[in-house]
């Protein structure tokens, strides 16, 4: 099944240097890699603030495989869940 999994997710609640309260998650990922680069899974991590979350509609989940869809700068735009059986 292609897509990335969600193999972990870590509740985030820090201030940046302007003193403002930053919560969210971070989304910890696997996704296989390109044949042309190499075998096996790659293996990242993305940040959600949780306006972000609640923007895209997006409740994070270990064992979820998704499609992440970037804009121009690199940033998520979009998250299409592929499977959301979590239950192992």
């Amino acid at each position: 099944m292609d897509g990335a999994t969600v193999e972990g997710v870590v509740e985030v609640d820090f201030k940046n240097d302007k003193g403002e309260t930053i919560t969210g998650k971070a989304v910890y990922y696997t996704e296989p890699l390109d044949p042309d680069r190499g075998e096996g899974r790659f293996a990242g991590k993305l940040f959600f603030s949780a306006a972000k979350l609640s923007a895209l509609g997006f409740v994070p989940t270990v064992g979820q495989v998704v499609n992440f869809l970037y804009d121009r700068d690199g940033r998520v735009k979009a998250v299409t869940i592929v499977d959301d059986d979590t239950v192992i």
